[in-house]
């Protein structure tokens, strides 16, 4: 699966979006810069989630304003400043006693990676524990390996961590993304040694917010960012096939 990233489609795709009655007020949302589903350009925050998260908005006649943080400024920034949400965060049982988690965003998938050429199988957490480990630097990874006690060398992205796999340097990979959606084929992609776990990232926001905000944000995010009207949004970054795998797999439960 090849994708093109074409952010000014994405960006036509939200302006041809009816927004009957913008609020005069636009709402403040922070996150984490999370390629490829959020980027920070140095312009502004891009990518399918936020573009998603923005149509949604638009369609519920509220607009948003970005601020790119890394994730321990995105929590203390909900926390402390009025009419704020965060995007694409993790649920954390101590944040929920000072924010409120509003709407589910998307799913993510913790998956074990292993090199083509890896000789002796890997199926379990156990068979971690003994081995060089790389991992994506992201809460749910650090509390899971964390609480078993297993060592792991920290790796901001994905296609960082795939080459070095390759290279030997980790025995295994632990990534929230795949290696196709990173555009990663052929020879240099990994194989799937075993899922290690499902979780699911969150719209957040100020404990404080307004309950007409917090009923609006529940309403546009019934089926988070894979909503059926985001399509043309995943459609302008090439990963049509991506939205509607994950959608079926993650909303069919509800239906």
């Amino acid at each position: 699966m090849r994708h093109s990233v074409r952010p000014r489609a994405a960006a036509l795709a939200i302006l041809l979006v009816p927004a009957v009655g913008i609020a005069a007020t636009p709402l403040r949302i922070v996150a984490e810069d999370y390629p490829p589903f959020l980027r920070d350009t140095g312009k502004g925050l891009t990518g399918p989630y936020a573009d998603a998260f923005r149509l949604l908005m638009r369609r519920q006649g509220v607009e948003v304003n970005y601020q790119t943080l890394p994730m321990k400024r995105v929590f203390q920034q909900v926390a402390m400043q009025p009419g704020t949400c965060a995007l694409a965060v993790n649920y954390a049982p101590g944040e929920a006693e000072t924010l409120i988690y509003v709407g589910k965003v998307a799913p993510i998938t913790l998956t074990v990676y292993v090199r083509q050429t890896q000789s002796e199988p890997i199926t379990n957490i156990e068979q971690l524990r003994s081995r060089p480990v790389g991992a994506i630097n992201i809460a749910e990874i650090r509390d899971l390996l964390g609480t078993a006690g297993i060592a792991f060398t920290p790796v901001d992205r994905p296609a960082l961590g795939i080459p070095m796999l390759n290279a030997g340097r980790f025995d295994a990979f632990i990534s929230d993304t795949r290696p196709d959606v990173q555009f990663i084929g052929g020879r240099g992609r990994p194989v799937k040694a075993f899922t290690l776990a499902r979780a699911e990232r969150w719209v957040a926001c100020h404990a404080a917010m307004a309950p007409a905000t917090l009923a609006m944000l529940r309403r546009a995010l019934r089926e988070g960012v894979f909503a059926a009207e985001t399509l043309p949004v995943w459609h302008s970054y090439g990963m049509d096939s991506f939205f509607l795998e994950t959608r079926q797999q993650w909303l069919q439960p509800a239906n």
